[in-house]
């Protein structure tokens, strides 16, 4: 007989298969966690039924808290942190919406200048009235 399992049992050569050999407790019939409250350590603190000061680790630091000061001090500092990130954020995104619109400005007062630079004598009555027919529209958008 080989010194594992065959199927389900854990191979010291492959290092990708689990073990799946779970004790009847665990999920079998008439165990502790099925009926009353069970033997095992994890489930009081994960269910609140432990003895005095036990609670679950925070999520914040590693070792378990024992006083309720230490971690709303550690909440009231992570939300003041996440309050300041968003009050950041905020105001990357105001600044970059004012230097798009003062980038958008700078291109039409550009393409207005080169308008204006331009030779319309040789353009018929049609034209040139749509040409300064653009130049006043540009010269709203700028000026007032």
């Amino acid at each position: 007989m080989p010194p594992y399992p065959p199927f389900g049992g854990f191979h010291h050569s492959n290092p990708y298969e689990a073990n799946y050999n779970f004790s009847p407790r665990a999920f079998g019939r008439g165990g502790p966690s099925e009926g009353g409250q069970s033997s095992w350590s994890v489930e009081p603190m994960a269910f609140g039924l432990g003895g005095a000061g036990s609670s679950p680790a925070s999520p914040i630091s590693p070792a378990p808290q024992n006083n309720n000061e230490g971690v709303s001090t550690q909440m009231r500092l992570y939300y003041e942190a996440v309050e300041k990130k968003a009050e950041a954020m905020k105001l990357a995104a105001e600044s970059q919406e004012k230097a798009a619109k003062e980038k958008a400005k700078t291109d039409l007062l550009s393409k207005y200048l080169d308008l204006m630079a331009v030779d319309t004598s040789g353009y018929d009555d049609a034209r040139r009235q749509r040409h300064e027919s653009v130049l006043k529209y540009m010269e709203m958008q700028l000026f007032s």
